[in-house]
């Protein structure tokens, strides 16, 4: 159940969706420096975790927060402007097994998105 406690932990700030978008691009820069220096902290990877889990939560929902259409097409397109895909691929062979997913799940949506408009 830690990972139910780390979850509600995650959504106490309310932050909206750029501000979530902005921190994990802030993660994962510092994740893809740490990287190509080989040696990659703890506290890095647990912000790219946690700024992931959020951003998914932004794009799909859950009980406790709803989406609206507009708001996952303008994220999106934020995403998409920031170079987010690329910087998750490039960094999901250091990412824990949670996080992967996702990864997956958070790239498949803007894929999609993309995709659907046009």
């Amino acid at each position: 159940c830690a990972i139910v406690a780390s979850m509600l932990r995650i959504f106490d700030k309310n932050k909206s969706g750029p501000e979530v978008l902005a921190k994990l691009l802030g993660y994962l820069t510092s994740l893809d420096d740490e990287r190509s220096k080989g040696k990659i902290a703890d506290k890095t990877q647990e912000g790219v975790a946690k700024y992931l889990a959020q951003l998914k939560i932004h794009l799909f929902g859950n009980e406790d927060h709803e989406v609206t259409k507009d708001g996952v097409l303008l994220l999106s397109a934020e995403a998409a402007k920031k170079d987010l895909p690329l910087l998750l691929v490039q960094n999901l062979s250091v990412l824990d097994f949670e996080a992967r997913k996702d990864v997956a799940s958070v790239f498949g949506a803007l894929v999609r998105v993309k995709g659907e408009d046009g």
